[in-house]
């Protein structure tokens, strides 16, 4: 009797060691591109049960993240969800930047070196080769010696090659000349057959054969600006920003660019999700699976007609009702408890400076050109010769150091003067130069804090300006984002499935706390660059073990 009651406990203890430290058979990260926090609150009482409320209500709902450096563009973004860490040490510090090097602008996964797969045209030249360290997924790989499946699906390439890593086995993105999904030589020499069967059913028509109006009655929608006015534009040529849209003269010309501006690009990821999932059997080897989903139309939508517009609480309504689409299927092809779905956002977006100006809030619209014209008169002017200036984007000052040697210009006065020029604008709220970045690391939430957080002293430019809050380098229509101001860094993250119990939090965590809390719940390493800790509260609630922290960071 005593030896059956000691193998009782025995089994008992190995039964809840087991269950502690399993790991699940499939992750599902999920990016939507620009949404912000507050659109899960603002739109809450239309999603449906299984969708966000699903996600909110039943998962870990952690309500108080933000980005933790700038600028807050999409490659970053991505980029810095999967290595956990900020565009200083994984080297994405914008989606094109100016190279110091090559003297011209570069693309962040354009790589002359590998083919297109799957189109004739250059859009699969692409490749993860600019990002500097390893990500959650890569670890994942490097520690399975392969035998976990990792794969990047996107509309925009950025968002599948970027969190899908180094070791990826496939990533796939939308080719808008074809309307099919594509890839390149660095992952396989020919699309798998499943994809080209998939390509062949030619889903953008017969999504665009759709074409669009409005989910639910208009009375039921939150948006208290009328449908058509003056802070959006539309994705129609020469038409209204108004429901319902018609894409005949898109279909007539066999131009498919159009389905990345409607929520049906989001529609077409879930098809490609769950067609992917099956005919890779995501979910179903003998080690963890990583599928990275990445939702770009939002982002597109948000960039025509801003925040506060119909058209994109149109599209969040129909995301809520693809995502309830695609956990209902990973709930039965996969079992709840056997995989962990995470979701959150690339970056978030501002409201419309001219909608905030007639709201009488004190904001201007600033132009970086502008300001790169004016530059140019004043080093004419105190320094005859204006090829000092190599190039101004991204809110950063690049200098050509040729020209400063030959004319043997004194460094640090010009970055006095090039700053000082800066602060004449009244939309520029603070300047930084090189010298100032390159020694310093903070990491409290401050604006000089996200800068330098951002700056990477090999690609970034030599002086970094930041604008006055809703201050914006846009159109007069739509909106955008890129700073370290709330409305842009502040994001959603859920986790549900694979044993977690509900959860709401509003601790304020950083947006590189994902990669690591991902590394505990997987056991596997910390991506190579991450500097960051993991979110207790996500791992206490699985009921994983883990060694108490060193690191200095203050609130874990």
């Amino acid at each position: 009797m005593k030896k059956l009651i000691l193998f009782i406990i025995f089994f008992i203890q190995i039964s809840l060691f087991a269950q502690k430290t399993s790991t699940p058979k499939l992750v599902v990260g999920i990016v939507v591109d620009q949404m912000r926090y507050d659109y899960l609150i603002k739109f809450q009482k239309n999603f449906t049960k299984g969708g966000f409320n699903k996600l909110m209500n039943e998962g870990i709902f952690l309500k108080n993240v933000h980005y933790n450096y700038i600028p807050t563009y999409t490659a970053p973004g991505h980029a810095s969800i999967y290595t956990g860490t900020t565009p200083r040490y994984h080297g994405i510090i914008a989606n094109e930047w100016y190279d110091k090097f090559q003297k011209k602008e570069i693309y962040c996964v354009k790589d002359e070196n590998v083919n297109s797969i799957g189109t004739t045209n250059e859009n699969g030249k692409m490749s993860p080769k600019n990002l500097l360290a390893s990500t959650i997924t890569d670890e994942l790989k490097l520690l399975n010696k392969n035998k976990s499946k990792v794969i990047g699906i996107s509309i925009k390439d950025r968002s599948a090659i970027l969190p899908a890593g180094h070791r990826a086995d496939k990533a796939f993105w939308w080719d808008e000349q074809t309307g099919y999904f594509i890839t390149s030589s660095f992952y396989d020499q020919q699309l798998p057959t499943w994809l080209q069967t998939f390509n062949q059913q030619n889903l953008s028509l017969q999504y665009l054969q759709k074409n669009w109006d409005l989910l639910l009655p208009k009375d039921k929608y939150i948006s208290t600006l009328p449908d058509s006015n003056i802070y959006e534009r539309s994705i129609v040529k020469n038409k209204a920003p108004k429901f319902p849209y018609d894409f005949s003269d898109y279909i007539n010309n066999k131009n498919y660019s159009i389905l990345k501006f409607t929520p049906y690009g989001n529609s077409i990821l879930v098809d490609l999700a769950k067609e992917c999932i099956i005919q890779e059997k995501l979910g179903k080897n003998t080690a963890t699976d990583f599928l990275c989903i990445s939702f770009s139309s939002t982002d597109y939508i948000g960039h025509m007609y801003g925040t506060e517009a119909l058209e994109l609480e149109d599209a969040y309504y129909r995301l809520d009702r693809d995502l309830n689409n695609l956990i209902n299927f990973l709930d039965k092809n996969i079992g709840k408890d056997n995989y962990l779905l995470f979701l959150t956002a690339d970056h978030a977006g501002a409201i419309n400076t001219q909608y905030l100006k007639d709201n009488r809030f004190p904001v201007n619209y600033f132009s970086e050109k502008n300001l790169e014209k004016d530059l140019k008169k004043y080093l004419y002017q105190n320094y005859k010769d204006t090829a000092i200036l190599a190039n101004v984007s991204n809110h950063q000052i690049f200098l050509n150091y040729d020209k400063i040697k030959t004319l043997q210009i004194d460094v640090q006065k010009l970055y006095f003067d090039l700053k000082s020029f800066c602060y004449q604008y009244p939309e520029i709220a603070e300047v930084y130069t090189k010298s100032e970045l390159i020694t310093s690391l903070h990491n409290h939430p401050s604006i000089y804090a996200f800068v330098s957080n951002g700056f990477n002293p090999s690609c970034s430019g030599d002086i970094v300006f930041v604008m006055n809050p809703g201050n914006l380098d846009y159109g007069l229509q739509g909106t955008t984002h890129g700073s370290g101001y709330n409305y842009d860094t502040h994001v959603p993250l859920l986790f549900y499935g694979f044993k977690n119990k509900p959860l709401e939090s509003t601790r304020y965590y950083r947006i590189t706390q994902i990669a690591p809390t991902l590394a505990f719940l997987l056991n596997i390493n910390i991506p190579n660059a991450c500097f960051d800790v993991p979110i207790d509260e996500v791992i206490d609630n699985v009921n994983v073990n883990y060694p108490p922290s060193n690191n200095l960071y203050e609130g874990r």
